[in-house]
């Protein structure tokens, strides 16, 4: 999840295969994560605990409700 956050076109495979035949996996495979389309932003929570966690998800959240953090925007057809 890590590389695909950094670059979305990192082994597309494990995300569309077996995938729901409705998903439009070639909006996917157009993005390039250098051209500022692609906006991930990866919460680290691996020392956190519940509590700190969910406060950091719901920090984002807020930012993203706000249009202050980075969000995943793909170009309309």
């Amino acid at each position: 999840m890590r590389a695909h956050a950094s670059d979305p076109n990192h082994m597309p495979h494990v995300l569309s295969t077996d995938g729901w035949v409705a998903m439009r996996w070639d909006r996917l495979r157009a993005l390039d994560p250098h051209d500022g389309e692609w906006g991930v932003h990866v919460l680290e929570t691996s020392g956190g605990t519940v509590g700190e966690v969910a406060e950091e998800v719901l920090a984002w959240c807020r930012r993203a409700l706000l249009g202050q953090a980075p969000l995943m925007r793909v170009p309309e057809d």
